[in-house]
Order: structure tokens, then C-alpha cells, then sequence
């Protein structure tokens, strides 16, 4: 399996905003998809059947499918409320959240993220 790094190094803001507000996409289900995909990019890219084979229940995968693709409102709505993204990997994400057993795979904030970069 890959790092979470390299699963989301393909990926766009908008990649992760089309599924971010996806209900049922619970920490064990990213797992089941990290460990069947080599990104998240081929998530997004495969069929129904290939989601359930890896996994995920026909519901499950029916959302990610259903996932809305036109990202603009969510895009607007961040930069209206100044709010950032960063992912796993990036040289802004915390590293200490990072070294911790299941790290968010990405972190929506405001404002800055120094208050997670200290002990």
C-alpha cells in the first residue's frame, strides 16, 4: 500500500472537494480504498463493480460515483470564508497530526495551522 503521501499526490482541492462531503466515506472505508487503489485519482476514475470488488458496499460506491462533479459552489464557498486546504504530505500539514496512527487524509482550516505545529 502506498503512503498516504503518494495516494494523494495525483489529486486537485477539487478532487477532494467532490468527495470530502461524501456521507458513509467513514476512516475505514478511505482504508479499504488506500489499500485496493494506488490513488485517489483511481478512485475517482473507477466503475461501480471495481468499488464494490475493493470493498465498499453498492451504496457506498454509488455515492462516490453520485459524488457532485461540479465542484464550483463548494470552491466558492471556501474562498468566501477563507478557508484553506492542505493534505497529508504537504509541507504545511502538522507534523506531529501527522505521526499519529490514522492521520485525517486532509484538514480544512482558518486562519493558520500554528497552534497544531506546537507540543
Amino acid at each position: 500500500m502506498s503512503t498516504p503521501q503518494e495516494w494523494l499526490a495525483d489529486v486537485s482541492v477539487e478532487d477532494i472537494l467532490s468527495v470530502s462531503g461524501v456521507e458513509y466515506l467513514v476512516p475505514h472505508i478511505w482504508l479499504k480504498l488506500r489499500s485496493n487503489f494506488p490513488s485517489l485519482g483511481a478512485v475517482l476514475k473507477a466503475n461501480r463493480s471495481r468499488l464494490v470488488l475493493a470493498g465498499l458496499t453498492p451504496v457506498q460506491a454509488g455515492l462516490i460515483l453520485d459524488r457532485a462533479l461540479n465542484v464550483d459552489k463548494e470552491s466558492s464557498l471556501l474562498k468566501r470564508k477563507d478557508i484553506k486546504l492542505t493534505k497529508l504530505g504537504n509541507d504545511d500539514y502538522p507534523s506531529l497530526l501527522a505521526e499519529i496512527n490514522d492521520p485525517p487524509l486532509w484538514l480544512f482550516y482558518r486562519g493558520t495551522l500554528d497552534g497544531l505545529k506546537r507540543k
